[in-house]
Order: C-alpha cells, then structure tokens, then sequence
C-alpha cells in the first residue's frame, strides 16, 4: 500500500514501491544512470590551482539526491466510517484510537484489532472534532450546533452542550479535563466548565472560528480562524495575549508541541507556519502543499511535525531544522488527509482521510526490531527413496541457486533438466526445474532479455502445474512470474497455492513477503520472514530471508536492525556477491561512503561481479558528490568521480559529478577557461543522452547554454 524510503523532499507512492515488478528490482540488477564515461585524467588545465577558496554553490548544478531511511512507514489501514474522517486523536490510555466523521458518528478503536469499541452517537451532521481528556474517561465531539461530552467507560452521552447559534467546527478539552473551548461561526471562542456552564467568551473577530488547541500544560489557549489570524490567549484570566498574523487564507488547525515553545499552523494558502509561542515571532513557513493544509501535529517529542493537506501529501518535517525529512504521497481522494494525531508514546500516529479511512503509521526507531530471530540451518538432504529423477531435479536446483549471473552452474542444471524431458517427456519435475533456471535467469539479464526469460518462465511452470497440479516448486515460480507481469492477484492466489502444498517452502514465502512489501505491508512481511526463519532451511534460503527482512527494516527505518540482517544474510552465505553489494549500498544510504568502499573492494576481488562493481562505483562517486558539494574539494572529488569510472563505465552519476567538477573550477579559479565549460557541456551532455529521463543533467547543461 505504502511507501517507504525515501530521499528529503522526494514524493513516493504510498501504495506502490520502487518494488512493482520483480523485473525492476528482484529481477534486474539495482538501476544506475547508463552514462559511458573514458578513463582518463580529469584534472585538466588550470584545475590544480589552489583550492582553498569557498566553492561558488550557486554555480553548481544541483546534487544528486540520496535515498535515505525513512523517518515513517505505512503500518495499515481501516474503513472506518462511510463519510469523511474529520478528526482523529489516541486516548492517552488502554491503546484506544477515536475518530469523528462527516457521516454523524463518532468511534472509539482498538487499532490493533482493527475494530470499534464504541459507536458515539447523537449528533445531527457531521461530527468535525474529537478530543479526549487527559485522563482517558471523557471525550468531546463538535458538531451541527453542539458540544457533546462522553464517557468512554460505556459510551454513553453525559452532557450536550450548546455552543453556537450556527456551526462548531472544534473543540478542546484543558489537560486537566475540567475544561472544553468549543469555535464556531459566530467568530467568538466559548470556554465551558464540565458540567456545561459558560464561563468566558473570547472575541476572535468575526471572522468564523475553524481552530482551537490547548498548550500542553495549559496555560494558553490558541485559536486561528478564516480571516488567516492566530490568537493566543492566557488561560488565567483568557487575555488575549499575542497576534499572529501571516497566512494569507484560512488558518484551519493549530497545535503547540510538548514543550509549549513552538506552534505550528495550517493554513489554505498552502504553507505550515511556526511560531515561537512566548514571543509570538514567525520562525518559519514550511512549503509543500499545492492545495490546503488541513492538520498539522508534533511528535510527543517535538522531533517531528506532520503535515496533511487536501492534494493528498503527508509531509514529515524536522522542527528544529525546519528541514522536509520526507513526503509521502497518498492515494487518497475526497480532500486527501483532513487530519493527522500521534500515539502518546510516538511510536505511531494516525492519519484521518475524506475517503473514510484512517491510516496507522510507524515512526522510524533505529534498533526496534532486534534481536533478530536465530536461523535453523540445515544441508538439502536427498531423501534414500527418492527416485533417480528427484535426485537429479534436487542436484541441478542446487547447481541452479548458486548462480549470479557469472559461471556455468544454471547452464548445467538446465542440461539436466532437459535430459529429464529427454527420459520423460511428461516430466513435471523437468518443467518445473526449466522454469525455476529460467526464473533465475531473469534476475540477472537486462530488461528485454529478462521480459522473455519471465515469459518462458511462466509457460515452463504452467506446464508443470497441467503435469503435476500438486508440485509446490511449480507454483511457487508461477508466483514469481506472474509478480514480475504485474498480475499481483495471480501472484498471490499461486503463492498461497505453493504454501498450502508445502507451508515452509522458502521460494513461496519469500514471493509471498515480496508481495506484502509491494502492498506496503511492511508488518505482514515482516511477520513472514520472521517466522520463515525459524523452520530448517538451506543456507542459501536463510540468507535471501535475512535479506529481504532487511529490506522490510529499510522500509520502516530501523537502520540498526537493516544492518544485522544484511550482515545475517552475508554470514550465512559467503558466496553471494549480491549479499555484499547489498550491504555496500545499505552502507551508502546510511552516508558511510568509506564502509560502503571498505565492504565492496574485497567483495569485488574475490568474485568480479558486475553488481558489487556498481555498489563500489556507487559509494565513490556519492563520496566525490559530498567532497564536492559540501567540502568544495574539488581535487578529492575529481579522483573520485574518476575512480567510479574506471571500476563501472556505465555509472551515471560519475558523468554528472565530473560535468559538475569542470563547472566547479570555472566558476572559482579560472572563470574565463572556456575549456572548463567546454568539458563540463561534454560531460553533461553525455549524461543527458544516456539517461532521457533525469532532468539533472538537461538542466545542468541548459544552464551553460548547452
């Protein structure tokens, strides 16, 4: 369903990885930008001059961005109500989530179950707000013209309150729960006892009311209304205490985070707002949004601030930064996200959307899902009563998995798999084993070629199946190919087939994992793997559990736990480069350049393969990038960019950063050197026509007048 990790500012699909088709990923080697860059020297003329000066930045094409690990993860999600979810928030105790809609009620969930608790009932239209007490016994809905107060004991309606001659849009329950603000379209925010008497109306201006919150201790009370004003007041004696005056629109949700000192806002003009609350100074306005920002909430923390809005982006900001860590884009209709509320340990939130769904998210902790489980290793023992032909079957697959793309082990055990044919022309197994070569293939051969090994892959499994309707191994590459065709019904209907014949089959679990990520189940996957782990399996299966696990980990951002699985699917299978290219570009995402080289040299001198050469290339041409764009060494950077060239010539980025190292020495120690410009346009141009579709290098060059 969801996203995962992702650079600052990059939008991602929230139900569709990079993970679609087995091609792109399972089966094609990790993408880099096809560039054909010559060795040679690549400090030319004037480019040994003294670099101590500060680099022009603004002379410098953009940088290349880095995938990083995200600071959320997409857990699940509910159909919760048949209108609009308007407003969500987490009971402080007993794990309760509520929510209120446009369709009259208002629901008390246990989350984990996925089911209501308690249905709150009375309101005429829609219910727009939901606040809980600090305690956890009360909750407060706004909506037509009331304010209605709940137990959350029972669910039954303890006071009905009537707030406003024409609508409540919000309100707010005090930290110590005695008192409820309910705002409206009278332009006047109303502070209420418990028991339902008025006892202050504070005069917002006439404009109508849209938001009201509390600061965490409760001394001040914020409200912000259409007329794009934010008030905040003191509760001691409700004095207005600081305008704030801004937005350019609506103000539609406020909240303070736990510290009391910023205050972050909503508004229709697209921007999130920060104020410091004592001084009532703008800090910062946070663009991202292309249509209304609905909701807005701080981590318990204070370490992240969430933003939702009606063009369907969750934008995942760093307050003390001001910094966008990351941006997931929804596949929400209906006003997208109307609003967004923490878990009280910030461990989770929630999102509240026009669709009537509520989406429940994981925030990244690095380290949460270790200890990771303990594999049961054994050897693929040939059982004595196997027939001749289970035996030659079990011997080719074994020569089969080893292969990664280099050697003569698949060759061999497609041999075999056809003298089978040749003793049997009705031989499952053979087919069977044809597909699963095939398959393997696949993954290891570039686009075309891997489209025609999928289909053959497909037919070769097809048979087997018509053959043997019973054979696991059959279904389990018929799961396969049809991922890698985008059929993932089919996929997983064959995968589940494969499972029920043989329950731990390794190929069936780790499809049907693939699967569940490509869905954005990182929990179920999860939930696979783990489990999967735990049965007796060969080394080479262990190691491609511990491996897509730690993909899952990547996903939700626990760097600590991706790390011990990697190094888990190295320790229990040496033999694979893959798993080492792997862990080199972990180490990339991770921004330790020096490991990730450190990893990959050795790994491409025991076995010259092609992947570990790309992950190698990779780390040395994001070192050149940091060298250049943030330490202005262009000389370090230059070797760099040159060694990524000679170790892969068809890594992109190296053409990008050698184009940007020309543009560099122009722009700071010889500005008039044509032959700078002249070397940078060729570089870029050749990164430009080997890769159509990134922009980075036609914008480069359209900025030299190329």
């Amino acid at each position: 369903m969801y996203p995962q990790t992702m650079p600052e500012g990059e939008v991602v699909e929230r139900r569709r990885f990079s993970r679609t088709t087995v091609l792109a990923v399972a089966l094609a080697v990790p993408s880099a930008i096809c560039v054909l860059i010559g060795v040679g020297s690549l400090r030319p003329r004037h480019a040994r001059q003294a670099e101590s000066s500060a680099p022009s930045y603004t002379r410098l094409p953009p940088r290349p961005e880095v995938a990083a690990f995200p600071a959320v993860s997409f857990a699940r999600s509910m159909h919760a109500h048949l209108g609009a979810v308007k407003s969500v928030v987490f009971a402080p105790n007993r794990g309760r989530l509520l929510s209120s809609s446009s369709d009259g009620t208002a629901k008390v969930w246990d989350p984990k179950r996925e089911r209501p608790v308690r249905v709150l009932l009375g309101h005429t239209s829609a219910v727009r707000s939901i606040r809980v007490s600090a305690d956890g016994r009360r909750a407060a809905t706004a909506g037509d013209r009331t304010v209605r107060v709940y137990s959350l004991l029972d669910g039954k309606l303890e006071r009905t309150i009537d707030a406003d001659d024409g609508q409540v849009f919000a309100a707010a329950v005090s930290p110590g729960g005695q008192t409820i603000v309910s705002c409206g379209t009278g332009g006047q925010a109303k502070v209420w006892g418990i028991d339902g008497t008025l006892q202050a109306t504070l005069d917002h201006g006439g404009a109508r009311v849209l938001a009201v919150a509390f600061s965490p201790d409760g001394s001040s009370l914020v409200t912000a209304g259409e007329d794009g004003i934010v008030k905040v007041w003191d509760v001691a004696d409700w004095q207005l205490r600081r305008t704030l005056a801004g937005h350019q629109g609506a103000v539609n949700d406020v909240v303070v985070a736990a510290d009391g000192q910023m205050l972050a806002s909503a508004g229709d003009d697209r921007t999130v707002r920060l104020w410091h609350m004592k001084y009532g100074t703008a800090l910062a306005v946070l663009s991202l949004h292309n249509d209304s920002v609905s909701s807005v909430a701080f981590s318990p923390d204070g370490a992240i601030l969430l933003s939702g809005g009606k063009d369907a982006l969750l934008g995942v900001w760093v307050p003390a930064t001001r910094a966008l860590r990351q941006t997931v884009r929804l596949d929400k209709g209906l006003n997208g996200t109307l609003a967004v509320a923490f878990a009280p340990d910030g461990t989770a939130f929630a999102s509240a959307h026009g669709s009537g769904e509520i989406d429940l998210w994981s925030v990244a902790r690095s380290g949460a899902h270790l200890p990771l489980p303990a594999p049961s290793v054994v050897r693929d023992e040939i059982s004595p009563s196997a027939t001749p032909e289970e035996r030659t079957y079990a011997d080719a697959r074994e020569r089969a998995l080893s292969y990664e793309g280099e050697g003569t082990g698949l060759d061999e055990a497609e041999s075999a798999y056809r003298g089978l044919l040749a003793v049997n022309p009705n031989s499952a197994l053979g087919y069977a084993g044809l597909a699963a070569a095939a398959l393997q293939r696949a993954r290891f051969s570039p686009g075309a070629d891997a489209v025609q090994e999928v289909d053959r892959a497909f037919d070769l499994a097809s048979k087997a199946i018509a053959i043997a309707p019973t054979l696991a191994d059959a279904y389990g590459v018929r799961a396969w190919t049809l991922r890698a065709k985008g059929d993932a019904p089919g996929a997983c209907l064959a995968a589940d087939a494969a499972r029920r014949l043989a329950p731990s089959m390794p190929s069936a679990v780790l499809v049907s994992a693939e699967l569940a990520i490509d869905d954005g189940n990182l929990v179920g996957a999860e939930e696979l793997l783990r489990d999967a782990i735990g049965h007796p399996t060969e080394a080479h299966f262990a190691s491609a559990e511990f491996a897509a696990l730690a993909d899952v980990y990547g996903r939700m951002g626990d760097v600590d736990a991706d790390d011990e699985a990697r190094r888990s699917a190295i320790r229990l299978w040496p033999e694979s480069a893959r798993a080492k290219a792997d862990y080199a570009d972990f180490l990339v995402r991770k921004g330790d350049y020096d490991g990730a080289i450190a990893a990959a040299t050795p790994a491409l001198d025991e076995a010259n393969d092609a992947a570990v050469a790309r992950a190698l290339a990779n780390a040395y041409c994001r070192k050149g990038e940091k060298l250049l764009w943030e330490a202005g060494d262009g000389e370090s950077a230059a070797r760099a960019f040159e060694q990524a060239a000679h170790i892969d010539a068809k890594n992109g980025c190296s053409a990008y950063g050698i184009g940007a190292y020309h543009q560099y020495v122009a722009a700071t120690h010889a500005p008039s050197d044509v032959f700078q410009i002249r070397e940078a346009r060729r570089w870029y141009s050749k990164a430009a026509m080997l890769d159509p579709d990134s922009q980075l290098a036609k914008n480069a060059l359209a900025a030299l007048g190329g």
